[in-house]
């Protein structure tokens, strides 16, 4: 059996998540890769609390366990960069930084695979660096990018490659769908709900992404790339968050039988791009209306195998 060698670039709780992951069932996924996986190193500023925190072995940190300077992880990170025996990187460092940027080009150029979550990153700034792992036959894999959980990068890549996608639509950020099910809910005012979603570990301190609309809109982009072979920008698009709804407008849309969501959509009409992340009004009687907390949902409507959740 190969042996597919990982590292892994922060470990918060993106990274910390995938090496717990990674440790606990390594049996089991090596047996589904067909592939022996084994994760070498982690570069992480504070590995005593990410150890503690995710039951992770101290040895697994570059360093030895020790903290780190900014200097001293960048060193590492080199080091991994440059090693042979790594075939692997995971980023989870986040942001659409230079570094982080340059970090990404770096691995991709080095031969080695990337994984990624920073959707900011790929909506952004992505036509590169999918354009430097083309050249250097090398993957990207980016699933968890576009709510989480759901294989939507994959089904649009593999399973619809045979038909036509017309429309994307959906509920694609948690943290603003959180907020708008307490203010149906349990009757709250917008600040009253943003501040239980950063009590609960939804909405960051800085919560501004999510209620503005800002997250949504890169996570549709990368879709409105995948399912028409565009590129646009957040410039590109009509955004609009919910800060500014009201309990009056929750109870309003209650009256008409409706309730408030965040809807990305996107729909190509004679090559056209019509695409816009606001709220809509969506009826009882819709599937999303009944999408509550953090759950996300996507509906794909393609030419020959119609509508798919």
């Amino acid at each position: 059996m190969d042996t597919l060698n990982i590292a892994i670039l922060g470990c918060g709780t993106v990274g910390g998540g995938v090496a717990r992951i990674i440790t606990e069932m390594n049996n089991d996924l090596s047996v589904r890769a067909r592939t022996k996986i084994e994760l070498k190193k982690i570069v992480e500023l504070c590995p005593a609390a990410a150890s503690e925190r995710f039951n992770l072995p101290l040895n697994m940190f570059c360093g030895g366990g020790k903290n780190l300077s900014g200097a001293e992880a960048n060193e590492y990170i080199r080091e991994i960069i440059s090693s042979k025996e790594i075939d692997l990187v995971i980023e989870t460092i986040g942001g659409k930084s230079d570094f982080v940027y340059n970090l990404c080009i770096d691995i991709l150029n080095s031969g080695k695979h990337l994984v990624t979550a920073n959707k900011a990153l790929l909506a952004e700034r992505g036509k590169e660096i999918f354009r430097t792992a083309d050249s250097k036959n090398v993957k990207i894999g980016f699933e968890a990018a576009v709510c989480g959980a759901i294989p939507i990068i994959k089904t649009i890549q593999e399973s619809f490659t045979g038909d036509k996608v017309l429309s994307v639509s959906g509920i694609m950020n948690g943290t603003s769908n959180y907020i708008l099910t307490q203010m149906q809910n349990e009757k709250l005012e917008f600040n009253e709900a943003l501040k239980l979603a950063q009590k609960c570990g939804y909405a960051e301190a800085d919560p501004m992404l999510d209620i503005n609309g800002g997250d949504a809109g890169h996570k549709l982009i990368l879709l409105i790339k995948l399912a028409f072979g565009v590129d646009v920008s957040n410039n590109d698009l009509s955004i609009s968050g919910i800060e500014n709804i009201t309990k009056e407008d929750i109870d309003f849309a209650s009256e008409i039988d409706a309730k408030i969501k965040l809807i990305c959509y996107a729909k190509q009409v004679n090559g056209e791009i019509y695409a816009t992340v606001r709220p809509m009004l969506v009826k009882n009687s819709n599937f999303l209306a009944e999408v509550s907390g953090t759950t996300n949902a996507v509906r794909i409507n393609n030419k020959y195998s119609g509508i798919h959740f």
